[in-house]
């Protein structure tokens, strides 16, 4: 089963960190917004604002990275016996 699933898998390990960036960034995007959300009627209109702010700055930073990893020019796919490459 694990060669099955091995198959599959990138073998570059850029992907995968370009990937855990981008959830690192999603986590914290999401904090931002519960925490906005959990405290809006007790925040004046200058922590909403900075606050909103924050939360766009993250979106940005997450658009940013999805381009990263679409711009990746391939992701090479390995067995024993053939090499696929899948451009993306």
């Amino acid at each position: 089963m694990n060669r099955i699933i091995g198959f599959f898998l990138p073998k570059e390990t850029k992907f995968f960190e370009l990937l855990e960036k981008q959830s690192l960034t999603v986590l914290e995007a999401s904090r931002e917004f519960h925490s906005f959300m959990k405290n809006y009627n007790s925040m004046t209109e200058k922590k909403r604002a900075a606050s909103l702010a924050s939360i766009t700055k993250l979106e940005n930073k997450g658009d940013r990275q999805t381009y990263e990893i679409i711009a990746e020019p391939k992701i090479v796919l390995v067995n024993e016996k053939n090499t696929f490459e899948r451009y993306l």
